[in-house]
């Protein structure tokens, strides 16, 4: 599977587009941010993402611990 990434567009519609993660330029492009950062999300959806992606959550761990266990894209 290819990993994909929103960039800003106004075109009228949608806001944004959808390309390549790959081809994404930090010169070129503005990522798109459709929710708010991984910092302001709730215990819950931080937890919910975790399990998404496989990673184990240690016992005790706080927040700030589980936003540490997030991809560096995502934080």
């Amino acid at each position: 599977m290819i990993e994909t990434v929103r960039i800003v567009k106004d075109n009228g519609r949608t806001g944004f587009a959808t390309i390549n993660k790959a081809d994404f330029d930090p010169k070129r492009h503005e990522l798109f941010a459709e929710e708010p950062a991984a910092a302001e999300w709730t215990v819950v959806k931080l937890k919910a993402r975790l399990a998404e992606l496989g990673v184990a959550i240690p016992r005790g761990a706080s927040k700030d611990d589980m936003l540490a266990l997030l991809p560096e894209d995502e934080r």
